[in-house]
């Protein structure tokens, strides 16, 4: 299955990977797939596929919405 993401979005998910080699991203319907689970706490909407670093923190985000500063 083809699967089109926005590059920053897919770069910044964490088990997304840069494939050098081949110029592309790996494991990205892996993060897909996880973000179709995830609400973002900043716009309560799904597909929210980054995670704060903050270990004790539960919170997810867009990229788009962190980008914010929200």
């Amino acid at each position: 299955m083809i699967l089109h993401v926005h590059l920053i979005c897919g770069m910044w998910a964490p088990e997304v990977d840069w494939e050098r080699g081949h110029d592309r991203l790996v494991n990205v319907h892996e993060a897909y797939a996880r973000g179709q689970r995830t609400k973002c706490s900043v716009c309560s909407s799904i597909g929210a596929t980054i995670k704060c670093q903050v270990l004790t923190c539960t919170k997810n985000f867009h990229f788009a919405c962190l980008a914010t500063g929200g």
